[in-house]
């Protein structure tokens, strides 16, 4: 198979070093989609290279960077491309992979339910078997009196044992059955022996027998018992009583008791008098005329000392005027010196600029020229 590849790619007339390449670019034969797709874009490239306009024709750069712009703008939409195709082949494998893993889940709950449902089936069984061995040994050791008694299911006669009756609560002689007569609890007021007459069914009778009663049967009689006599002994109930009759006593002999209030004995109030103010000091008023005297003598003073400091400088100027010319020279030199020293520096700073730019300009060609050269 890599023979006839390397036959074909022959017969189309390519260099030994373009078969190499793509060879190179096939990632080992046979050649797929993707890598037949690859060695067409190589060639696709290739081919816009030659393309391209040379770097020494400077008329022609424009029209270079704009075609280098449009194929990266084309080479990152390809990229887009591809990670999206990479993107949506990672989805399918996390979809697969959680369906496998629901999937699992769905068939280990399915497994783990029929696990309890036969469990729990069997657990039943044994408990029915169970159930059912005690039923055998309970008919086994059942009584005979009860076995006497599901004997006698169609209720034959039996003569009746009155000591077994009244011995047995559970006999019909303390319980009797509704099926076997009557009840004596139902209906107790109608089959008891009850007194009927017209005098205590009828109002009118309660009436005339209320008025046949003598007056001392209507009238209760309530008599107060009177209090046992002791003999030394007294109850703690009487105490008791006692004790609270004495406490009331006291305390209303208290309550009605009104004490007198007695004088001071050691604490005597004594009568403190008011303060006294002290006397408020007054300033005699000055005579008129004495104000306006003593503000006319401060402005007097207040100008005779601004015209005295006044005379001292202009004295010390006159002493000092040989200074202050020298002075004046001096910072009109130094004015001058720094109006040149800032035209030299202003100077150096443009010259220096324009090195740079100069430079930059030199790196950038050198730059796009050796781009230049790796495209070709």
């Amino acid at each position: 198979m890599a023979s006839r590849v390397i036959v074909m790619l022959l017969k189309i007339q390519l260099k030994p070093a373009k078969v190499k390449y793509v060879l190179h670019r096939c990632r080992g034969l046979p050649a797929g989609l993707a890598e037949v797709e690859m060695i067409e874009r190589a060639r696709a490239k290739r081919v816009w290279e030659a393309s391209l306009p040379p770097l020494d024709d400077l008329s022609q750069l424009d029209k270079r960077r704009r075609m280098m712009e449009a194929m990266e703008t084309k080479e990152w939409a390809f990229r887009e491309g591809e990670i999206h195709k990479l993107q949506e082949a990672r989805l399918a494998v996390l979809r697969n992979l959680l369906y496998q893993r629901d999937r699992a889940q769905t068939q280990a709950t399915a497994q783990r339910l029929d696990h309890n449902l036969a469990q729990h089936h069997r657990d039943k069984e044994s408990e029915l078997r169970k159930i059912h061995r005690d039923y055998i040994l309970c008919e086994k050791n059942l009584p005979s009196a009860l076995m006497a008694k599901r004997r006698n299911v169609e209720g034959r006669f039996e003569r009746r044992d009155i000591v077994r009756d009244h011995t047995d609560h559970s006999s019909e002689t303390y319980a009797p059955l509704t099926r076997s007569g009557s009840v004596p609890d139902r209906n107790h007021s109608q089959t008891a022996d009850v007194v009927k007459s017209c005098f205590i069914n009828t109002y009118e009778g309660l009436l005339e027998l209320e008025a046949s009663l003598p007056a001392s049967v209507l009238e209760p009689r309530i008599k107060v018992a009177k209090p046992k006599a002791t003999k030394g002994f007294v109850g703690r109930s009487e105490r008791r009583e006692i004790e609270l009759m004495k406490t009331h006593q006291a305390l209303k002999e208290e309550k009605d008791h009104v004490e007198q209030s007695k004088p001071l004995r050691f604490l005597v109030r004594k009568e403190k008098p008011a303060p006294m103010r002290p006397p408020t000091p007054r300033v005699d008023e000055p005579p008129e005329g004495e104000e306006e005297k003593e503000l006319a003598i401060i402005n007097l003073q207040k100008l005779l000392r601004g015209r005295s400091i006044q005379y001292q400088m202009f004295a010390g100027k006159e002493r000092r005027l040989e200074l202050i010319q020298e002075l004046r020279t001096t910072h009109a030199l130094l004015r001058e010196e720094e109006e040149l020293l800032k035209a030299e520096t202003d100077l150096i700073l443009t010259q220096k600029n324009q090195r740079d730019l100069q430079r930059h300009k030199a790196r950038r060609d050198i730059t796009l020229a050796h781009h230049t050269q790796i495209y070709i």
